[in-house]
C-alpha cells in the first residue's frame, strides 16, 4: 500500500497530493489518502468517484482515511485540466493578471490563504500560465516571506514568465525582498497583456 499523508494541508493541496500519487503508481496499487479536515475529505472523494474509483473510508480521531486502488487513466491523469472550462485554451497558456495579494473581498486572512491555494493548482493547468503579471500588492506574493513563494519558484522552473511592476515594490519598499521574477515596468506589462490571447484577472 502507498500512503499519501495529507494531514495539516489545506485546499487544494490534497488533490493535487492524490494526483500525483496516482500519476507515479502503477494501474492497480492500493493507495490510502489521510487528512485531517472534512471539507479535503470530500474534495477527495468527489475527485475519486469522478474517476470511477471504489472506496473505502474510515474516520477515527479526527483522521480521515481514503483508501482505493489506482485505476488505469494515465491520459487523464498526465493532463489533469484539459476541460475547457476549467482551464485556459490556447496553445500559449494564458497570462494572469494578479493585482493584489489576496483572493476575493472579505477577510484578509482567509484571501491570502485562497490565493495560495489557487496559484498552487496553476502547475495542474494544460498549458500553464504563459505569464503571470503581478501589479499593486500582488508585488508581496513574490516577497522572500510570501506562502506562495514556493509554487511560484516551481512555476518559472516550469517556463512561466513572471513579471513584477517595479514601481509597486518601490512604493511599497520591498525591492530588496523580491525572491522570484523579474522586475519590470509598465511598458513590459502592458505589451504582455497586448498580445495575450486570453487573460485571467484575479
Amino acid at each position: 500500500m502507498v500512503e499519501v499523508d495529507c494531514r495539516g494541508m489545506v485546499c487544494p493541496q490534497p488533490i493535487i497530493a492524490t494526483r500525483k500519487a496516482m500519476r507515479e503508481q502503477k494501474e492497480g496499487t492500493e493507495i490510502s489518502v489521510l487528512l485531517d479536515n472534512r471539507t479535503s475529505y470530500q474534495n477527495v472523494q468527489t475527485l475519486l468517484t469522478g474517476f470511477g474509483c471504489t472506496l473505502e473510508t474510515q474516520e477515527a480521531d479526527g483522521t480521515f482515511r481514503v483508501t482505493f486502488h489506482n485505476p488505469h487513466l494515465a491520459e487523464e491523469l498526465l493532463a489533469p485540466s484539459q476541460d475547457p472550462t476549467t482551464c485556459p485554451t490556447s496553445g500559449e497558456g494564458a497570462t494572469l493578471l494578479c493585482a493584489t495579494n489576496v483572493l476575493g473581498e472579505g477577510d484578509a486572512t482567509l484571501g491570502a490563504i485562497l490565493m495560495k491555494g489557487f496559484l498552487s493548482t496553476l502547475a495542474e493547468w494544460t498549458p500553464i500560465p504563459r505569464s503571470i503579471l503581478f501589479l499593486n500588492s500582488g508585488v508581496k506574493l513574490c516577497l522572500k516571506d510570501s506562502g506562495a513563494l514556493e509554487t511560484l519558484k516551481a512555476l518559472e522552473a516550469k517556463g512561466t514568465e513572471l513579471i513584477i511592476c517595479g514601481t509597486c515594490v518601490d512604493y511599497y519598499k520591498v525591492r530588496e525582498l523580491v525572491s522570484v521574477g523579474t522586475i519590470g515596468n509598465m511598458q513590459t506589462i502592458s505589451e504582455r497583456l497586448a498580445k495575450a490571447t486570453k487573460v485571467v484577472r484575479l
